[in-house]
């Protein structure tokens, strides 16, 4: 598991603790680690358990958590969250533009468990009676939806670049590859990727075609 999944998961928590209006201390401490772990510069998963408060930064306690998320893939926070929480409402979090906290307003107050929900209910003109929402918020919360329609079966710009860069080590360790770089739309960094693109200088063809055929490696 590399530093961009441990992140997610650690921002997922905090969203996840304020669409629940849990403690804000505690919001801001999940922030805080994905904040920490987003800015390393080397893999965690390289490093000692026991030694991950000192070569990351973090406390103990979050620290404790890397490791069980590293060894298990997952917290106990975390499915906990997971546990009480819609999958449907899960995945509202990941609309742009719409924070936890208004994402709670139309789960407790309007029923709304999923997209489906959500645009009929803003069709439908009854978004806009929620307090703190209104006829603007409505319609963005409309081009969203639309947009992640749009975007089905393609990548969000940070998971193709996840894509893309562990497609390139692969190519660099290959046998024959004397350079490898990442190309088209992730390098141009659109915000959705449909085709994860690299060139390769090689002498050995077929290695390089083996390695990016391998399967992923599953999370540790």
């Amino acid at each position: 598991m590399d530093n961009r999944a441990l992140t997610r998961a650690f921002r997922l928590a905090a969203q996840l603790l304020e669409l629940h209006g849990e403690n804000p201390f505690k919001i801001r401490a999940y922030e805080g680690t994905a904040s920490s772990l987003e800015a390393l510069s080397f893999p965690v998963a390289d490093v000692e358990r026991t030694g991950l408060p000192d070569r990351t930064g973090l406390s103990k306690t979050a620290a404790a958590k890397v490791a069980e998320m590293l060894d298990t893939g997952s917290f106990e926070e975390l499915d906990r969250l997971l546990a009480t929480t819609p999958p449907g409402v899960v995945e509202l979090l990941k609309i742009k533009g719409i924070g936890p906290k208004k994402i709670r307003s139309l789960w407790k107050d309007m029923g709304i468990e999923d997209g489906a929900q959500l645009r009929t209910a803003a069709e439908n003109d009854e978004v806009s009676k929620l307090k703190g929402f209104g006829q603007k918020t409505q319609q963005s919360i409309l081009d969203a939806l639309d947009f992640t329609d749009q975007s089905r079966g393609k990548l969000l710009y940070p998971h193709g670049e996840e894509l893309a860069h562990e497609l390139l080590a692969r190519l660099e360790a290959a046998p024959g590859t004397e350079r490898a770089a990442v190309s088209g739309e992730v390098r141009r960094r659109l915000e959705t990727i449909e085709t994860v693109l690299l060139v390769a200088a090689t002498t050995n063809p077929a290695a390089a075609r083996q390695a990016l055929n391998s399967p992923r490696r599953p999370p540790r």
